[in-house]
């Protein structure tokens, strides 16, 4: 899901940089148009939001809303958007990258899954399975 949505993010891209170049009324259109379009459609494929975690480490330190992603993401990846695919990198993997919105904090960076003592992942606009 994450891919298909990194995909239509980077046709986005594209197709902006070529609306800011248009000189023509009905190209300008169709573009928008095209934008408008691959927008709603990552609307759809991530309906809830961005999976967010509340951790507490073991030393007691709380990590609150933080967006859940791979260490192997690279720079510009889409956090993670289902609750299944973020509770398999918490239990799995052996680090999570987490970043925390700017409200409840400035942390951001790699987390060994073994300094977790406690975690709870929820959709960004409040809904859990």
């Amino acid at each position: 899901m994450r891919e298909e949505i990194q995909v239509l993010l980077e046709e986005i891209e594209e197709l902006e940089m070529a609306l800011s170049k248009s000189d023509n009324n009905t190209v300008s259109v169709v573009l928008q148009e095209a934008i408008d379009k691959r927008r709603n459609e990552i609307g759809e494929l991530k309906p809830n939001g961005y999976v967010m975690a509340d951790v507490v480490l073991k030393d007691g330190t709380e990590l609150k809303r933080c967006l859940v992603f791979t260490v192997t993401d690279r720079m510009g990846s889409q956090a993670v958007t289902e609750l299944d695919e973020a509770r398999e990198i918490f239990e799995k993997d052996k680090e999570v990258y987490l970043q925390q919105e700017h409200e409840g904090g400035n942390f951001a960076g790699d987390i060994g899954v073994h300094e977790i003592a406690t975690y709870n992942l929820e959709y960004e606009y409040g809904v859990t399975e």
